[in-house]
């Protein structure tokens, strides 16, 4: 990676394009996150976020979904 970054350690977008491809290739070969349908739907310099749909068998006891 470049020398001059953001902060986290990305110097360019060539760079941060190829950390986007590894994280969706990481979480993709994840059987959990197949099982639960669960996308990468952001990734930014220190915040990564996550949507899993709505479905009624990843409800827990009380008919929450965990992170809700």
């Amino acid at each position: 990676m470049s020398e001059a970054s953001d902060g986290a350690g990305f110097g360019d977008a060539r760079d941060w394009n190829e950390a986007i491809a590894l994280a969706r290739g990481a979480f993709a070969a994840q059987p959990f996150s197949a099982l639960i349908g669960a996308e990468l739907v952001a990734f930014e310099p220190g915040t990564a976020e996550l949507r899993v749909p709505y479905r009624p068998e990843l409800l827990q006891q009380f008919g929450f979904m965990h992170g809700e």
